[in-house]
């Protein structure tokens, strides 16, 4: 077996969007989106919300803002 790909790599470029249109809302998320759509109703100050890399937490302040 040839472990050689034959499949060229095309550098395309792209451009990251943080617009409301562009979060999608899923059931990992839907938590955290609910809690932002709560403000100011808030029962604190302040909101933590946590996740691993790349899951959307800045996506979603940009949301927010």
């Amino acid at each position: 077996m040839n472990k050689r790909s034959d499949q060229l790599a095309l550098e395309l470029g792209h451009q990251i969007s943080t617009a409301d249109d562009d979060f999608q809302v899923a059931d990992s998320n839907r938590d955290a989106v609910a809690w932002i759509g709560r403000w100011p109703a808030w029962p604190a100050r302040g909101l933590v919300v946590h996740g691993p890399a790349g899951s959307g937490k800045s996506h979603l302040l940009a949301v927010w803002q």
